[in-house]
């Protein structure tokens, strides 16, 4: 559990640092269906590149808690290249948080990412999550997300 807590801890450290530089003129964003609900991140959808590997992307997404809503992050991990990539179980490439969830992550047992478009300042695409709390499940359909390094 700790090693989770530092590496979202890192993750969101990544957010931070990536916030601060974004080119003008591209509007970057993120938005999905989670459970038959609609998300839209508030402000830009934030880009991370994966120093240790060289090649991922992070692009994660935050709404701002309204009435009757809970706060939700969505963060997806996938090799910067054109194409369809799968996510399997137990790989840590969604991120998936709210109040229901006690603000403890909860990690994609499946899902897809379709890079649709790829350049040294953008990224575009769209994806499909699933996610395992014990016996529930959560689904996140129909995401999209444009994002600015």
């Amino acid at each position: 559990m700790k090693n989770t807590l530092v590496k979202f801890s890192l993750f969101i450290c990544f957010l931070v640092l990536a916030s601060c530089s974004k080119k003008s003129g591209t509007t970057a964003s993120m938005s999905a269906v989670i459970d038959g609900t609609n998300f839209t991140a508030f402000g830009p959808a934030h880009v991370v590149t994966q120093p240790a590997s060289g090649n991922d992307l992070v692009v994660a997404g935050t709404n701002l808690a309204t009435t009757g809503s809970t706060p939700t992050t969505i963060a997806v991990t996938f090799a910067n290249t054109l194409g369809t990539q799968t996510i399997s179980s137990g790989q840590a490439f969604g991120i998936y948080t709210s109040s229901a969830t006690l603000g403890m992550p909860l990690y994609a047992s499946g899902g897809q990412v379709v890079v649709t478009s790829t350049s040294a300042h953008l990224v575009e695409g769209t994806f499909t999550l699933t996610f395992t709390n014990g016996s529930s499940v959560i689904n996140v359909t129909s995401g999209r997300f444009t994002g600015t390094m």
